[in-house]
């Protein structure tokens, strides 16, 4: 984009986008949860202990970092709703928000991975050659994670100091 038809209506979108979309992704993830132990608890009779295991597991992930993806969402969304009205503390702002989304985004991405460590104790090693398919799976979705949470407010924070930079 060209710093001439740069606005800050611009980075007002990308705030409530982001914003959006996590607070929308955080909010089904955290129902589809909610949804899949109410229907886990109906079963009869009930299902395999290890796979039971690893859904708590999982339930209990998401049960922590959603509710947090859809604070981050919401902040991001009052971030882009008072924009103008914030003043010179707009950098300031978007740096608290992107510190908070790298906590995030670290914490997951560890919790994540010893959930990893637990879903494949359970096939005891007889996972075979599908195995490494599943770690390059959960590799590309740690990676997607990652992406979807520095990408966004880096190119915030760079617009944020070109709008600055560009008025003063």
């Amino acid at each position: 984009m060209n710093i001439q038809n740069f606005s800050g209506k611009d980075i007002r979108t990308l705030c409530l986008s982001i914003g959006g979309f996590y607070t929308i992704f955080g909010t089904f993830s955290y129902l589809m949860i909610r949804l899949q132990a109410f229907m886990l608890s109906r079963f009869e009779p009930p299902p395999d202990e290890s796979f039971t295991n690893i859904m708590n597991t999982l339930h209990d992930i998401w049960g922590v970092y959603m509710p947090l993806m859809i604070l981050l969402g919401v902040g991001y969304l009052l971030f882009g709703l008072f924009f103008h009205k914030i003043g010179a503390k707009k950098f300031q702002v978007n740096l608290a928000l992107s510190i908070l989304s790298l906590i995030w985004v670290i914490a997951y991405v560890i919790t994540n991975i010893k959930y990893m460590e637990t879903f494949f104790g359970v096939f005891n090693g007889n996972f075979g050659s599908t195995k490494t398919i599943a770690y390059g799976f959960a590799v590309f979705g740690l990676i997607a994670v990652v992406a979807m949470f520095t990408v966004p407010q880096y190119i915030i924070g760079k617009k944020i100091r070109e709008l600055t930079e560009n008025t003063e």
